[in-house]
């Protein structure tokens, strides 16, 4: 079956037509979704590590060295000790607590090879702090941007 000159007009802008359809409906789901780390498989095959962990200081997360494995099932200890629990099997996790007329947000993602990363925030980012190594944080900050422990 050939095509006729104007079959092959409609079929091009019936092409085009669907096309930017379906960029527009991409554009609409990206920029209607919520922010996402993303990882390759590769920097996310990092086993569990084995249960019974102590309290972990968020300042031990301070490291240069890949991750041996992935904390799980443990307690984040924050410097003025808020303590945040990291759920076994969890990838992110946060709690906002209220002291001394303002309200603090915690929060820790699992970055896979890169380790955990733990930040402590409140409104106008005064005061934010984070842990974690430096491609972990680069990591959190590319998919969540600057101000990460702060915006909620």
């Amino acid at each position: 079956m050939s095509l006729s000159p104007v079959n092959t007009i409609v079929n091009e802008e019936q092409l085009k037509k669907s096309l930017l359809g379906i960029v527009i409906l991409a554009f609409v789901l990206v920029g209607c979704s919520s922010q996402a780390l993303t990882l390759t498989p590769e920097e996310s095959a990092i086993s569990d590590c084995a249960p019974g962990h102590d309290p972990i200081p968020v300042a031990t997360l301070n490291t240069q060295t890949q991750a041996p494995c992935k904390l799980t099932g443990v307690d984040l200890v924050f410097p003025d000790g808020t303590v945040l629990a990291i759920p076994e099997g969890s990838a992110s996790g946060s709690t906002t607590k209220n002291s001394k007329g303002s309200q603090k947000r915690y929060t820790f993602y699992n970055v896979g090879v890169y380790g955990f990363v733990a930040g402590v925030g409140q409104a106008g980012c005064q005061g934010s702090h984070a842990w974690g190594s430096t491609e972990a944080k680069v990591k959190v900050r590319e998919a969540f941007g600057k101000n990460w422990t702060c915006d909620g």
